[in-house]
């Protein structure tokens, strides 16, 4: 199928063609004003004359015919520029429509991919919640269950309870009786004041008195027995049962003023320190222990000690402190000199 270019050229060809025929026709018939066939008839024997000149007059109608198709032909090639241009324009017209068409297509297949994978999430997102349902209704009736148990314990403590309020108000009723024979019975024993005041100074003062005594006599006692003993006795030896005896005669003290041993225990370890870091020159860890005693001893004033038997305790602690470093030391003398006697091979 020949292009619509390829048509046009042609024609315009065929025109240009015929028109250069017919200019040639014309300037060949009429090149002095229309004498050309009157001059070629004159020239020619009678019958090739009549000839010519009909030939001339037969061939001039031709001349319009050909000037006719000529202007025909222009307007063909008018028209076919015209829809040149108008298909053309239609051309234009469908690539953008296809380019919006494919750029539509793209959005859409965009769209499709996206609305897929939505569909996608939405089925793992439906699948995630329907598991989240099945936990939560189990757990729920798991709890259903922990309730109903615990409003049966509830509802048995109640009862418990009830019981146990009717017991108090009996209690309450026998305290108050017994609060009201209590009250009649101190009305009869009471004492004045001054007498009370005087007779609690009195037996204060006669178990303290009481107390330094035994403590004094079970000193004593201990002593005699360490002194019967130290007969035969090296230095680290007699350290240790000096020791031993401290440490006993502590114990027996705190437990007969009512403090717990294992403060006083507290309290001895703190006083060793102190002695150590005394001996050694170590300032931050005196200020430690020294606090650390200083604390111990409030406690046992808060917990109502009398000071006087906290002063005792932590004299004794002191000599014991004294009596491990100088053992400590002896011990430590010994090791080193054992280490300096050669072996024998």
């Amino acid at each position: 199928m020949v292009k619509n270019s390829t048509i046009e050229e042609l024609i315009k060809s065929s025109i240009s063609d015929l028109r250069r025929t017919y200019s040639t026709i014309e300037d060949q018939l009429a090149p002095s004003g229309g004498n050309f066939a009157v001059s070629v008839s004159g020239l020619l024997p009678g019958a090739g004359s009549v000839i010519f000149s009909n030939f001339v007059n037969n061939i001039r109608p031709l001349g319009s015919k050909v000037s006719s198709c000529i202007d025909r032909l222009e307007r063909l090639s008018r028209e076919i520029e015209a829809l040149e241009n108008s298909l053309e324009s239609w051309r234009n017209k469908y690539n953008d429509l296809r380019d919006e068409n494919e750029e539509l297509k793209g959005e859409y297949e965009k769209k499709e991919n996206q609305l897929t994978s939505e569909r996608i999430n939405n089925t793992q997102n439906k699948t995630r919640l329907e598991q989240q349902l099945i936990t939560a209704q189990n757990q729920n009736q798991q709890k259903d269950i922990e309730i109903n148990r615990l409003n049966g314990i509830l509802t048995a403590k109640e009862t418990e309870i009830g019981q146990l309020n009717t017991q108090v108000a009996t209690q309450n009723l026998q305290i108050t009786q017994v609060t009201r024979e209590r009250n009649t019975a101190n009305e009869q024993l009471r004492l004045t004041k001054d007498q009370l005041e005087e007779s609690r100074t009195l037996s204060n003062s006669l178990q303290i008195a009481n107390n330094n005594k035994n403590r004094e006599l079970e000193q004593k006692n201990e002593e005699i027995n360490l002194l019967k003993n130290q007969a035969g006795l090296s230095q680290e030896e007699l350290l240790t049962e000096k020791l031993r005896f401290e440490k006993g005669n502590l114990d027996l003290f705190a437990s007969r003023a009512g403090i717990d041993l294992e403060q006083v225990h507290s309290l001895s370890k703190y006083y060793e320190r102190l002695f150590i870091a005394r001996k050694t020159l170590n300032q931050v860890n005196i200020d430690l222990h020294e606090a650390n005693i200083a604390r111990v001893k409030q406690e046992f004033s808060q917990r109502g000690i009398d000071i006087i038997d906290i002063r005792e305790i932590c004299q004794k602690c002191d000599r014991i402190a004294e009596l491990s470093w100088e053992l400590n030391q002896i011990q430590s003398q010994q090791y080193q000199a054992q280490q300096e006697i050669p072996t024998n091979n």
